[in-house]
Formats: C-alpha cells, sequence, structure tokens
C-alpha cells in the first residue's frame, strides 16, 4: 500500500527525527506523495523558517511535495489530528517519545493519536 498524504509531527526529538527518516523511506517511489512536517507549539514561539533549518539535512534529496510549519495548538493530540485533517493525510509517522511541546509520559501522545484517528498510525523510535 502506498500512501501520498503523510504527516509528520516533529519537535526536533531523535525519535522525530528518525519518523521524518522513515516518512521519506516510506515515500521513495511513490508519485505525487506529500509529506507535512508540523511542530506544535503553545504559545507560538519558533518560526517556520526555523523549523525547515532543522530538518534540511534529513530531507535533503526528498523529491515529492514537501511543507513544514509551526503550528499553534494547546492540546497537542487534537492539533496533530486537525493537521491531519486539513492536510487530508492517509498516514502519521512520528516518534514514541518527543521533547518539548510533545513532552509527556511515554508514548501518551503518540497512544492518544492512535487511539482518535481512523487513518494508519506508524510510531518510531
Amino acid at each position: 500500500m502506498s500512501f501520498k498524504n503523510i504527516l509528520v509531527p516533529y519537535d526536533n526529538s531523535e525519535h522525530a527525527k528518525n519518523a521524518l527518516k522513515e516518512a521519506i523511506g516510506l515515500s521513495e517511489g511513490v508519485e505525487g506523495v506529500a509529506i507535512h512536517v508540523v511542530e506544535v507549539a503553545a504559545p507560538p514561539q519558533e518560526s517556520d523558517h526555523k523549523l525547515q533549518d532543522e530538518i534540511v539535512s534529513i530531507v535533503e534529496g526528498f523529491e515529492g511535495e514537501l511543507t513544514a510549519e509551526v503550528v499553534f495548538g494547546i492540546y497537542t493530540i487534537e492539533t496533530i489530528i486537525d493537521a491531519a485533517k486539513h492536510y487530508d493525510c492517509d498516514l502519521i509517522v512520528m516518534g514514541s517519545r518527543g521533547l518539548g511541546a510533545i513532552r509527556g509520559a511515554i508514548g501518551s501522545v503518540s497512544y492518544g493519536i492512535l487511539r482518535s484517528v481512523d487513518i494508519p498510525v506508524l510510531v518510531v523510535k
């Protein structure tokens, strides 16, 4: 099964970097694929430009459509779900643990996403 619209919640943690790499790997050879990298911030503190600078080395050579944005969200799980709906995603690839805005109990955000969406979720360490 090929996924065409992939959301990657990102917080610059190693798990998020691994998730972005996995999403790129899954998209290889898929025509018309789009990856949407979303960083949740409450309140928004970083610019989209800083996010783009953080991921540039990871996405180098990616041939599909790429968006990277920082979105305001008090409730991280709901904000990620809203982003997936906004981009009409058919897959979410996310790290199993994060730092910063998506810090919490081990796997709490990824578990919340798994319970709350009707699309596949790949959790990456």
